[in-house]
């Protein structure tokens, strides 16, 4: 799990206003819900489609396209890490027809051969965090808690309760072997051959590329010393685990370890250090244990390829097996990206394989969680929050990594889902199942000594701590209990068609585990539809377009169907819109429209359209293309693959950067600066000359995250003046589509 610039990005809105805020923001974007379309598609998109009839396809009630060459060996994976939290908190998981079952044997039935477990140190309150309360200072407030000390967490250390859990499935390797029971139990039930994955966080609570905290048991030791318990404890936690029969196919020595590993620094000689410690420990279990996990390495941030981590990897002798990443698409780039980054894996180290070992994908709308509802917008494949929706995305991750040459899936928390009773459930009950993302007592989680997000970083973090994570972050693959929104938005024809699920139901889109391997046909009466209609990308137009502009516009848009085919439908533009068009503007203008298929369906589309007022002297300027080398960027600002104003990419100057760009002026006249900015505080945009000297300068505000605002600056300049036009900033945020250009 990854947020932008926080890690989780969790939202204390209740459903309904998460529904509304949904609805208007898919108003804005121009997309749609999802209407049945008694019409066939007439068009076959090329990249693999379900064709209807073709021989061999699955007869199913979800639309699935077979993925090519797929390998009968390929890890199908789910993390299921909360579940046993989840059923003490009152989740009864059904099958897809309704019946009771156990939740390991519905997922081996459909496919999957993996479960993934997280493992953390210790995430109990123990007697050392109230030895050391004083040393605690600026406890962390869950703002929705309910405890002792009225509406924050358990701040007061003499509430605390010694051997209380933090959350979020107080996921320990005791946590672990309880699950690894289960797996034997269902394999003996179901003739499969589910395994595990055991994840170690090396921390005692959530690590991630930002919080990569040390165990409080190996606080105040040396790294030799931390490095020979990390040994050991992941040596004593597998043969922990695998005493329930378990058979243990891999292990990740970390969690997302960009950030480091156990307090220790990302890419640091200490990170490399405890990293071997932890394999050592996997290769010392399967010495004297029989076994033959595999070793995994997980890292992020895929779309910026993993070939400086490959290079640290074989410079510090790192003995590993697999390559795991995650993928979020909102934060991770797009599909190609991550063939590009797993391509690249096996183009360096060919002897190794490469997992995709979480993925988040929603099922319904999630209001304002960036992971998921702005992710089919992000890259360029539109992934509707519906249950076919999620699996077309399940499906489309699985093909690129197995296109790519990759070797395993994973679904992030796929059964954690709201219980239905934590309206009713008391605060006390509510923390000893321990099923939520945290529990009041994870307020003891950073002493003084480690690095600590600051408060409004914390409320946003933990913010809905008593609603599980799979009901702000991923939905997972099973009905909410609570919610009646099972796909698309309220009263959707195709819901319905799905019948009435109820809570802890499997979702069909958890079939495309298996169905990845055949294909499937939706052989309802539902029949093929059409899911989605995105809106056309920008129209760049001149000033000599003024007046003929609805001639100009496109006159049809690709719509999305169920099957994964496509076809042009007809779009009309609204007029008066159009006529407000009458002088050109560094800024775009937004034409609404209509899109219509022939079965008289309709969907609401947008489009911006830019007419510049004249010829942009910047080069690159919304920093779509990789060379760089027009700017100059003082400090650690990077090209950003995401949080963009306009196509796929904008300039992250969140760690206090700035970025010029030296422009050569041939013509004396007034010139006009704009640009388009979003995040935190406030930016400075300047034009001055090549010594540093401000010609103009002025200071706008940032209006939040993806609140994107243009702000314009002029001066006169005269013919042979070379001038620096840019930003500075000493916040986070993201600027985008600078322009330039001369009255």
């Amino acid at each position: 799990m990854k947020n932008k610039y926080y890690r989780f990005l969790s939202v204390g809105l209740v459903f309904a206003a998460a529904l509304m805020f949904f609805a208007a923001c898919e108003q804005m974007a121009g997309s749609t819900t999802v209407i049945v379309d008694p019409k066939p598609p007439t068009v076959i998109d090329t990249q693999n489609p379900v064709i209807p009839g073709t021989p061999g396809l699955a007869s199913s009630n979800i639309w699935v396209q077979k993925v090519d060459n797929l390998s009968p060996d390929f890890a199908m994976g789910v993390d299921i890490s909360s579940v046993l939290a989840g059923e003490a908190a009152g989740v009864t998981y059904r099958d897809e027809q309704g019946a009771v079952k156990d939740i390991f044997d519905i997922l081996a039935d459909a496919g999957v051969n993996y479960i993934r477990v997280r493992v953390w140190v210790d995430p109990h309150v123990r007697q050392w965090d109230k030895d050391n309360k004083a040393t605690q200072g600026g406890f962390w407030q869950i703002t929705q808690g309910k405890g002792k000390d009225g509406p924050y967490a358990l701040t007061d250390p003499d509430d605390w309760e010694i051997g209380a859990g933090y959350g979020a499935g107080n996921a320990d390797a005791e946590n672990a072997r309880k699950i690894g029971g289960r797996i034997v139990a269902s394999n003996a039930r179901t003739g499969k051959n589910l395994k595990m994955l055991v994840n170690f966080h090396y921390s005692d609570f959530w690590g991630d590329p930002g919080t990569q905290i040390r165990p409080k048991a190996w606080r105040g030791l040396s790294i030799p010393l931390i490095a020979a318990r990390l040994r050991e404890y992941t040596l004593e936690s597998l043969v922990s685990i695998a005493s329930s029969g378990v058979t243990i196919g891999a292990v990740q020595t970390g969690n997302e370890i960009n950030g480091g590993i156990a307090g220790t620094g990302g890419g640091s000689a200490d990170m490399f250090t405890l990293l071997k410690a932890g394999i050592q420990g996997v290769r010392n279990f399967n010495a004297r244990h029989g076994q033959n996990a595999k070793v995994v390495v997980h890292y992020t941030d895929p779309q910026n390829g993993f070939g400086s981590r490959i290079s640290a990897l074989d410079a510090n002798n790192i003995d590993y097996d697999v390559f795991g990443s995650s993928y979020y698409p909102r934060w991770h780039g797009t599909i190609p990206q991550l063939q590009a980054a797993i391509q690249g894996i096996l183009q360096a180290k060919p002897g190794k394989e490469v997992w995709v070992v979480e993925h988040g994908v929603s099922a319904f709308p999630s209001g304002t969680n960036g992971n998921v509802t702005d992710a089919r917008l992000a890259v360029g494949v539109q992934y509707p929050e519906t249950i076919q929706g999620q699996a077309n995305a399940i499906r489309d991750v699985i093909a690129a990594a197995s296109v790519s040459g990759g070797m395993g899936y994973f679904i992030y928390e796929a059964a954690w889902v709201d219980p239905g009773t934590l309206t009713t459930m008391s605060q006390a009950e509510y923390e000893e199942s321990g099923y939520g993302i945290a529990a009041g007592y994870s307020s003891v989680f950073r002493p003084n000594g480690d690095s600590r997000p600051s408060p409004d970083t914390f409320n946003a973090l933990f913010a809905t701590a008593l609603v599980p994570e799979g009901d702000n972050q991923v939905r997972g693959n099973f009905a909410e209990s609570t919610k009646t929104w099972y796909d698309g938005v309220s009263g959707d024809a195709i819901r319905k068609s799905y019948g009435n699920l109820v809570p802890g139901q499997a979702y069909p889109s958890l079939k495309v585990f298996k169905y990845a391997y055949t294909g499937a046909e939706d052989t309802t009466s539902r029949g093929d539809y059409v899911m989605y209609v995105p809106s056309p990308p920008q129209a760049n137009l001149t000033k000599g377009d003024i007046g003929s502009i609805a001639t100009k516009l496109p006159s049809g848009v690709a719509a999305q169907w169920a099957s994964g085919n496509t076809t042009n439908i007809s779009v009309q533009w609204n007029g008066d819109d159009i006529a407000a068009i009458t002088e050109a503007s560094s800024a775009p203008y937004t034409v609404n429209g209509t899109a219509s298929s022939s079965g008289g369906s309709t969907w609401p589309v947008v489009i911006s359209v830019m007419v510049p007022p004249g010829v942009n002297l910047v080069q690159n300027p919304g920093f779509e293309d990789e060379d760089m080398s027009a700017w100059t960027i003082p400090g650690s600002g990077y090209r950003r693959n995401g949080d963009f104003h306009d196509g796929a990419y904008s300039f992250d100057h969140s760690s206090g950067a700035s970025i010029y760009q030296t422009i050569n002026i041939t013509e004396t006249g007034t010139y006009n600066l704009s640009v388009y900015h979003e995040g935190a505080g406030n930016i400075t945009l300047f034009i001055r000359t090549s010594g540093g000297s401000d010609l103009v300068s002025d200071t706008f505000a940032n209006g939040g995250w993806m609140a994107y605002r243009s702000d314009s600056v002029s001066c006169n300049l005269n013919a042979g003046d070379t001038v620096e036009i840019g930003i500075e900033s000493n916040n986070w945020g993201c600027v985008d589509d600078f322009y330039l250009w001369k009255d």
